[in-house]
This record gives C-alpha cells, structure tokens and sequence, in this order.
C-alpha cells in the first residue's frame, strides 16, 4: 500500500515555538509546581459545568493525549518515523475554556531517537516489531503524556493512576483508529498495530482497547472501545457514551452505528 503524503493526512500540527493565541509550552504546563496544569482543568471544567474536578479532569487528558498520539501515529504511519513529541519539544494551544485542539514542534526534524529511560536503553521493543515503535513510545509515554499522568496524580483530581493511565489508552487506541481510517489501513492492521504499541516491554498502559468494526451504510467504521469511563455521563444531559466500559462490545458498535448514522444525517 502506497504511504500518503503527511499532508493528506490532515494532522493539526505545525512547526515552530508559537507564541499568543492560547499557546503554551508544554513543558511550563507541566513542569513541577506550576500551576498551569490546575488552572486549565479548573477552566475547562467551569466551562462544561462539571462539578467534580476528576469529571474535567478525565475529559482533559483523553483528549490531550488524543491529540498528541495522532500527531505521533500520523508520522509513523505516513512518514515511517516518530516525532520528538517529549514536552521540551511540544506547544499545544488551548481555546479559552477548552481541551487542546492544535500541536505544534519546536524542532519539527527532530526524532524520537534519545534515550528517555535509566540504564540507557531506551523502551525495548519485542522481536519483529520496528525499532520506531519503541521510540515513539519513549518519546510519547514517558516524554511526556506520563508526565502528565503524574502531575494530574499530584493535583489530586480524583482518579487513581490505573484509571488515568486508562484515559491515556483511550485518546492513544482513537488515535490508532483514526489514523487507520485516513490512511486506507484494514481493521486488522490497525489492531496489530494497537497489540503491538500496547504490548510494548515495560509500558503503563493498560489494554489495547478494543478496536470495534462498525457496520454503516456507507461502509465500516473502526471506534476503540473505552477502558476508563471517562466520566461524561456526569455532566448535565449527558448519558455514558456509546463506547463506554459498561456496553458489552456488542451494544457499544449497535450505539455506536446509530450515533455515528445520525450524525451523518443518514438516519
């Protein structure tokens, strides 16, 4: 299969250290003891009307690490390389209230290719998979969405570390799919990818997630299956997504086939 030009893709991404316009760096949003992080969770949960910090917080981080996985995964499946995608690296831009929406690298040909761990190995990857893979989670895991995992843990916004790093498997398993959907990659080749990433040695992500083929009439839609509940349902007029843990996968893709048909005015 021919690999698509980068901008086929459509990646939120640009190059450069933007400044203004909601743009922060990631690494001042996450550094020790800044109070960056805490006050965009306390925003962004104003603006949804949550009541609970763990609510917005939940929301917040799937659909950051969403963003910065896609990014991650749109390289590798287009280009055949990581990013460097380390918060050092990474400015993201947030509209006023909300969850990030846009990813822009410092250095856009720097790659995933220093050592993040001790002992100076690196992530190891398993016998046939592609050196890139464990870069790339070097690079996104512990370069930065586990960075974030850990100052969400120290704000105390009330989610355990395994249902965190359960959000974090979420936005990275909807990357995967997303990515296989714009690049004409099968279900199946999806899902050796998200076994592959996931099964990485030493990696704290639980999973993979379920990747669900979802019968349309204009064809098939790959949707991951959630791990952690993220929380929604507890927002005013909202019921559990469709994808939610509590759905048997069969119930999950009939919800899902219905959503998915209405929002595309075919119902």
């Amino acid at each position: 299969m021919t690999t698509p030009p980068l901008a086929a893709l459509r990646l939120p991404v640009r190059a450069g250290r933007p400044e203004g316009d909601g743009w922060v760096a990631a690494d001042r949003l996450l550094g020790p003891g800044s109070p960056a992080l805490e006050e965009r969770v306390r925003a962004f949960g104003r603006q949804i009307g949550a009541e609970r910090p763990a609510v917005a917080a939940s929301l917040l981080l799937e659909a950051y690490a969403g963003l910065v996985a896609g990014v991650a995964f749109g390289y590798l499946v287009g280009a055949g390389h990581a990013p460097e995608l380390a918060a050092a690296n990474v400015s993201l831009r947030f509209q006023p209230g909300q969850v990030p929406d846009a990813l822009a690298l410092h250095d856009p040909l720097a790659v995933a290719v220093h050592d993040l761990l001790p002992g100076g190995r690196g992530r190891p990857g398993r016998a046939g998979q592609p050196a890139q893979l464990g870069r790339l989670a070097s690079s996104l895991l512990d370069g930065h969405l586990g960075v974030l995992v850990a100052r969400l843990e120290e704000l105390r916004v009330g989610r355990g570390p395994r249902a965190l790093w359960g959000l974090v498997a979420n936005g990275c398993g909807a990357a995967i799919a997303q990515t296989a959907e714009r690049t004409g990659r099968s279900p199946q080749q999806a899902r050796e990818l998200a076994e592959a990433f996931f099964g990485l040695p030493g990696s704290p992500l639980p999973g993979p997630p379920r990747l669900l083929e979802v019968p349309l009439a204009r064809g098939t839609r790959l949707v991951r299956k959630r791990l952690s509940c993220c929380l929604s349902y507890a927002l005013a007029g909202c019921d559990y997504c469709v994808t939610c843990p509590v759905f048997s996968d069969g119930r999950a893709t009939e919800l899902a086939a219905a959503r998915l048909t209405a929002l595309a005015g075919d119902g």
